[in-house]
């Protein structure tokens, strides 16, 4: 039907009985689009309305430490999580709702001597004493904890709201649990780390807008290196894949840290955060709705901490996202 547009003043239907090629020459004929028309991209809402949309998030980090410029060590994790969510009015006119639940987990931990693996969905009584290290806790403290963000208008965050998280950030405060699994706690629950693993568009895509394909636009976003947040401005450009399927590719420049302290796997307690940076890239593959099918990003950068000795982390961290399904639900 989008052929049909810029015919005017043509009465009945119109027979495209050559193909493409003779409906183009037919809107030639009749006045319809130039050819040099300006393409643009659609965007609608994040989600479908009364459906739930089931998503693989995996993130590889790797870590090489350093102090004075010699080698202290090295690390790399694994990270799965199976992310369910929905969409659904907000509380005031013109603003949504995504509701999102981390349903299940599974991590592997190496430090270049041991190896550490950790599923949600395959726990035994040996794993009671696994869960409580340092590099596995944190991540489950994320499984079956809701998060709702709120978008406006423009499809920024406006608001991130967890009951569950609030209450496990609470208890972290005891004195009896160790500040650098508090501090770990507090790194992985800023809004920018929960948007970087619960929404697939990654804060980049321009929900609700025409974007012009070939064109340079900059959003408000926010990036995550390892544990570090950052909010940042990304430069988005809509093109499209060999099959002509939407993509949308996206880069920034990471500075300005959020965070005070980092926490380090080489030590117990955290660090005094002197500086971090770096860049990252990535690419997104849509519906023709705006939909995200697919995904990756890679982020490569340092992160400095001192506490009595300046130790400086040099990090790759890649992120996949992927649709595995979706299914109908009823809104109250």
């Amino acid at each position: 039907m989008d052929l049909l547009r810029g015919v005017r003043g043509m009465a009945g239907l119109l027979v495209i009985a050559g193909g493409l090629a003779a409906a183009q020459c037919a809107l030639a004929q009749a006045g319809g689009t130039p050819k040099n028309a300006e393409e643009v991209f659609d965007f609608g809402p994040p989600l479908r309305r009364n459906v739930v949309i089931a998503y693989k998030y995996t993130e590889r980090v790797r870590v090489v430490a350093e102090t004075n410029g010699h080698p202290l060590d090295s690390s790399e994790r694994t990270l799965s999580y199976f992310i369910t969510e929905r969409q659904v009015p907000g509380e005031k006119k013109g603003l949504t709702t995504i509701e999102a639940n981390v349903d299940s987990m599974h991590i592997e931990y190496s430090d270049g001597k041991k190896t550490l693996k950790f599923n949600t969905q395959d726990f035994k009584p040996s794993d009671q004493l696994l869960v409580k290290h340092n590099e596995i806790f944190v991540p489950t403290v994320l499984v079956n904890q809701m998060v709702s963000f709120t978008l406006s208008p423009y499809g920024e965050v406006m608001k991130v709201e967890s009951p569950g998280l609030d209450n496990a950030m609470k208890q972290a405060s005891s004195p009896e649990v160790p500040v650098f699994l508090r501090e770990r706690l507090r790194a992985s629950t800023t809004d920018e780390f929960l948007a970087s693993v619960m929404l697939p568009w990654r804060s980049v895509v321009p929900l609700w807008r025409k974007v012009p394909y070939g064109k340079n636009i900059t959003m408000k976003s926010s990036a995550v290196l390892d544990r570090v947040s950052f909010r940042n401005s990304s430069t988005v450009q809509m093109a499209k894949s060999p099959d002509g399927e939407p993509l949308l590719r996206f880069s920034a420049e990471l500075a300005n840290p959020l965070n005070k302290l980092v926490t380090m796997s080489s030590f117990d307690d955290p660090l005094t955060l002197r500086s971090a940076g770096g860049k990252i890239n990535g690419e997104l593959k849509l519906d023709q709705d705006g939909v995200v099918r697919s995904g990756w990003s890679i982020a490569t950068g340092t992160v400095v901490g001192v506490g009595g000795a300046e130790i400086t982390n040099r990090v790759t961290h890649e992120i996949y996202v992927e649709a595995l399904g979706e299914f109908a639900f009823t809104s109250n």
